[in-house]
């Protein structure tokens, strides 16, 4: 049997991660993040199925507005992290 390491837990938003947390769940966004109502719909699909937290890899700064727009928009909870 395998030996779990000890982690620091961390935060993010309301989700705490590590540490003997609840094992949370993720995934990350596969749409254009300059596609901000794309990106806004799936980020609330994966908000209705159940996620915890959801990734953007974004491109470059014009690539970013649904980081800033999230939630004006209604896309959920919302925490940026760089």
């Amino acid at each position: 049997m395998f030996k779990r390491r000890i982690s620091k837990q961390i935060s993010i938003g309301d989700v705490k991660i590590g540490g003997g947390a609840p094992i949370s769940v993720q995934t990350m966004c596969n749409t254009d993040t300059r596609d901000i109502n794309a990106t806004l719909a799936q980020i609330k699909e994966f908000e209705n199925a159940g996620c915890d937290i959801v990734r953007l890899a974004v491109l470059n700064k014009d690539s970013g507005g649904v980081a800033v727009h999230g939630e004006k928009h209604g896309g959920g909870k919302g925490n940026c992290t760089d």
